[in-house]
């Protein structure tokens, strides 16, 4: 698990419109499974259908 005092969550903010993780955030709804999986070195969210959330 990720140090929580480094995880950086305002990144979404600074995605220009129309980019893929903005449009998975904007489907995503309260209650959705998601996991959290670390590859090559970075922790990723990613949903149900596995694009990065």
């Amino acid at each position: 698990m990720p140090d929580m005092s480094q995880v950086f969550i305002d990144w979404a903010g600074r995605l220009r419109a129309g980019d893929a993780s903005l449009n998975a955030i904007s489907k995503a709804r309260t209650g959705d499974p998601v996991t959290l999986t670390h590859e090559q070195g970075r922790w990723w969210v990613r949903d149900l259908f596995d694009p990065t959330v």
